[in-house]
Order: structure tokens, then sequence, then C-alpha cells
């Protein structure tokens, strides 16, 4: 029961989390469809279908390991504003379950990015990478 209502408490804080992020640090245009590699420097699980979109319109969209989300972003005077604002519920195994929380928490501390060797890394205050992303590139 504790870690339903820990769960449910962690979604619910982050339907009021705004992450900034400086686009100087970023040379490349970040729309499209971006795979989840490691959440706070751990690799997602095999085949997890965490992943984000940003879509033109500045939209957010995705998956976090198990539900789905969607919300805004913003690119305003050097910095990325991401707001994400609505969840899906379902159930789903632990691992992912565990991996959502983590992902979950990681998108709070997001305050800067960078292409590094083709990735997209989303990093905290102190420089720690929360999500290393990597373009998604949907199969023919």
């Amino acid at each position: 029961m504790t870690s339903k209502f820990m769960f449910t408490a962690l979604l619910l804080s982050l339907t009021a989390c705004q992450s900034s992020l400086k686009p100087s640090t970023l040379d490349t245009d970040i729309t499209g469809a971006w795979h989840v590699e490691e959440i706070q420097g751990r690799p997602v699980i095999d085949y997890s279908p965490a992943q984000l979109t940003f879509h033109h319109d500045g939209t957010l969209s995705g998956n976090n390991s198990c539900n789905s989300f969607e919300g805004l972003y913003q690119i305003n005077n050097a910095q990325l504003e991401i707001s994400p604002k609505q969840y899906t519920e379902r159930a789903c195994i632990d691992a992912l379950r565990n991996q959502e929380a983590h992902f979950i928490l990681a998108i709070q501390h997001i305050s800067e990015g960078e292409f590094k060797r083709g990735k997209l890394r989303l990093t905290d205050d102190e420089g720690t990478v929360q999500l290393l992303l990597s373009r998604f590139e949907p199969k023919d």
C-alpha cells in the first residue's frame, strides 16, 4: 500500500514540475521522438517503451516506462520549459513501475541539455545526467 501511495504522490508531484534547459548547449532541433536509454545513470530495461516526443506545435508526449503522458514544452529566452500535464495510470510489472518512478524523479531535476556523441543528455544543475536519449528511428 505504501509503494502505491508513493507512486501516486510522484505522479501528482510531476504535474507541477517544470524543467528548464539552456538551448545554448543544444545545437540541433529537438523535435521528434527520443528513446530513453538511461535514467539517472541506470540503463533502461530491455525493450522498455520509455520515450519522449517533442512535437513541432510545442506539445510533448511520451511513455515513462509503463504509462503515457502528455504535456507542453516551450523555448524562450535561452530556456526550454518542460511541463508534463496528463498521465495514464495503468498497472504494470514491478520492474517497469520502479523504472517509471525513477523517470518521474529524473524529469523533475532537468535543468540543462546538451548533444554529445549523438545523444541528448538532459542534466540537473550539478551536471548529473538525469536522462540519456537517442533519436528514435522507426523501422520500415
